[in-house]
């Protein structure tokens, strides 16, 4: 269920940016204390991957200020981008079973719902 509200979420920041705007802060907050607390186990994958989306919309959107503080962008890295990096058992499990296939899906950004790529689109 969270994720679906996460997904809503997205909806209204892409969609409906201007009625969304006097809920985004506190949104944004609830969704990034979420993202801190979930522990790094599979079954939080497309959680964890739905919130950082709906982050990334916000920093592409009209209130990417809200990320503009050198503190933020440092609480970001350290407490989602880093953590959701890393390389899980499950990676590591696709990677020797098939490594060509591992590979080929990660340079082609057809992970698209995985912990590591939603990351990686939100430091870009």
């Amino acid at each position: 269920v969270q994720r679906e509200v996460c997904e809503v979420y997205n909806l209204y920041c892409s969609r409906y940016e201007e009625e969304f705007k006097p809920y985004l802060g506190e949104v944004s907050q609830k969704v990034w204390e979420t993202l801190t607390r979930l522990p790094n186990e599979p079954k939080y994958d497309t959680l964890v991957s739905a919130a950082i989306v709906f982050l990334t919309s916000i920093s592409k959107g009209v209130d990417h200020q809200l990320f503009a503080s050198e503190a933020t962008l440092k609480q970001v890295c350290e407490s989602i981008v880093i953590p959701n990096l890393r390389f899980s058992d499950l990676d590591e499990e696709n990677f020797e079973d098939n490594p060509i296939e591992y590979i080929r899906r990660d340079i082609e950004g057809s992970d698209g719902e995985t912990r590591r790529r939603s990351a990686c689109e939100l430091v870009k």
